[in-house]
């Protein structure tokens, strides 16, 4: 299966809410589990990430650390100027370890944000994303 939200497919991320020179946002979509982007402490942080083109999305996977409750949510415009949740789950800590978290959906996007409510700790991880 392809993954759309992979560098190497065209997928970006197009905007992350903390920013740090080290775990920079393109770490979601380069493929690689142990390079990540890294929030800043005080949540809720974003990031979206914009696929080559509109695709029809069947799973959603997450490579994580210390993320508590997530949000997805689809849009499908070109304009990125209008999201509706897919889901919203609350994931278990998993201390020294990543979570790896999988979802099957059902949705078309061109965009597709995540959404860190709250977390185990005062900062997470995001190691990947697959959309698949």
């Amino acid at each position: 299966m392809t993954d759309y939200a992979a560098e190497s497919n065209g997928g970006s991320v197009v905007l992350t809410t903390a920013s740090d020179d080290n775990y920079p946002g393109e770490n979601i979509v380069d493929g690689n589990e142990s390079t990540f982007w890294m929030t800043t402490g005080l949540y809720p942080h974003e990031f979206i990430i914009s696929l080559a083109e509109r695709q029809q999305i069947s799973k959603v996977k997450l490579w994580s650390s210390h993320v508590r409750k997530l949000t997805v949510e689809k849009c499908e415009s070109s304009s990125c100027d209008r999201f509706e949740k897919v889901f919203e789950v609350e994931l278990q800590d998993k201390p020294n370890r990543l979570q790896t978290e999988s979802h099957q959906c059902d949705f078309k996007a061109k965009f597709v944000k995540f959404i860190i409510g709250s977390g185990w700790d005062h900062f997470c991880s995001i190691n990947k994303v697959s959309l698949t």
